[in-house]
């Protein structure tokens, strides 16, 4: 049987858009460049390139001291020992997770409408939004993180911090750092 390595694996997700809508933990962030921040660790942040693309970043919160998945410039690199991995061969998702129940998935859903994006998140609301402020089409990119062994999970729908405090359907635009922790 063969030595088996620690080894990365990693590609880079070509979903680079001028706008686009971050729904990370069921909460929504609009030319945001910085929708979670944990103490000075953006753990959702956006740069752009020359071009005026939007570049992802995260880094996965953790109890662990293993290294765990991350994504620079969309560029995302597994790294520790998921128990799982999924990135179909679109490029459009990723998702990691760990023994210890640390889990990250990104997805990114080109070219919603609107109403395509109401009838997404119908919980949302997104008739009160200030339309004027989105574009009638935009990309979005979802991020769900879990931090294994605590409360803290930035679900599909809501985000859950330590103590049961909830937030959902909150809508942040242009704002420099969306929600700061620690």
């Amino acid at each position: 049987m063969g030595e088996q390595r620690n080894q990365e694996v990693g590609a880079r997700f070509e979903w680079m858009r001028q706008d686009l809508l971050a729904v990370v933990g069921g909460n929504f962030y609009f030319a945001t460049p910085i929708p979670l921040r944990f103490r000075n660790t953006n753990v959702v942040a956006f740069t752009r390139d020359e071009q005026d693309r939007l570049l992802l970043e995260t880094n996965m919160l953790s109890t662990s001291h293993d290294p765990r998945m991350t994504i620079q410039e969309n560029f995302w690199v597994v790294r520790g020992k998921p128990v799982d991995l999924e990135c179909p061969p679109n490029g459009r998702l990723v998702t990691a997770d760990y023994a210890n129940g640390d889990k990250l998935r990104v997805e990114f859903i080109p070219d919603l409408t609107l109403n395509a994006l109401a009838s997404r998140y119908p919980d949302a609301d997104i008739a009160r939004w200030d339309r004027a402020q989105l574009p009638q089409e935009l990309a979005v990119v979802e991020i769900h993180m879990r931090v294994g062994g605590t409360e803290i999970e930035f679900g599909p729908r809501e985000t859950r911090l330590q103590g049961n405090n909830i937030m959902r359907n909150c809508f942040m635009a242009h704002c420099g750092v969306g929600v700061q922790m620690g």
